[in-house]
């Protein structure tokens, strides 16, 4: 993505780009990855291009600094991907947690290359703030970054209503993959509290502008 071919946005693909039908993007959410949505792309039919993005800091993009951790910096990142893909049809842009938040400033930014998108639970603006982030913003990031066993089980216990099976598996999987990238996670979490979550709220408010179909979803006992 730059020009001594240093950083590069890794994503993939199933499918090809269709005339009259717009390409599915999927944006992940914080400590997450492409590798998220990979579980709902499988269950879209065939005929449907789709693509999942890794983010700065994320899953297999590498060679981006810290000013690429801002979201609005990532979204002129997005931007020069998407024209690079070189798109026929505005697309259908889909983000979870912050990856939602991420779509929301997309389409604002950028309306003429989106033709709808789905918001989900992405993160609330100070006037809604949970204990969550609250905790949050305090440095206690061990409530949603865990390096124990006992705050992984907090975090699925406020993450899933139900029991999660196989939990103690799970979680010796997520330490083997996230421990590594803990710190840089936590510098991720710094960057938003400080240039991105200020301005959530008004982010939001402007939605009602969007001219494009926009399906948000928030759940109802969503602790996060």
């Amino acid at each position: 993505m730059d020009d001594d071919m240093n950083a590069k946005l890794c994503y993939c693909e199933k499918g090809v780009e269709v005339v009259g039908q717009p390409s599915l993007v999927f944006i992940h959410g914080f400590s997450s990855s492409k590798s998220t949505w990979l579980s709902v792309i499988k269950h879209i039919p065939d005929r449907y291009h789709c693509i999942a993005v890794d983010l700065p800091g994320h899953g297999e993009t590498v060679g981006f600094n810290e000013e690429y951790y801002i979201a609005t910096n990532v979204v002129d990142l997005l931007k020069q991907f998407f024209d690079r893909l070189n798109f026929i049809e505005p697309i259908c842009l889909v983000g979870g947690s912050m990856g939602g938040a991420i779509a929301a400033m997309f389409a604002m930014k950028y309306p003429f290359d989106v033709g709808m998108i789905c918001v989900l639970s992405p993160p609330p603006g100070e006037e809604y703030e949970t204990d969550m982030v609250q905790q949050l913003r305090l440095g206690k990031y061990h409530v949603i970054l865990p390096e124990t066993f006992k705050q992984y089980y907090a975090l699925m216990k406020v993450l899933s209503k139900k029991k999660i099976p196989f939990a103690r598996s799970l979680a010796k999987t997520y330490f083997k993959i996230h421990l590594r990238t803990l710190n840089q996670h936590k510098r991720i979490l710094q960057i938003a509290f400080e240039y991105d979550y200020p301005n959530l709220g008004e982010i939001y408010r402007q939605l009602k502008y969007l001219m494009c179909p926009t399906l948000i979803i928030w759940g109802r006992e969503d602790q996060v």
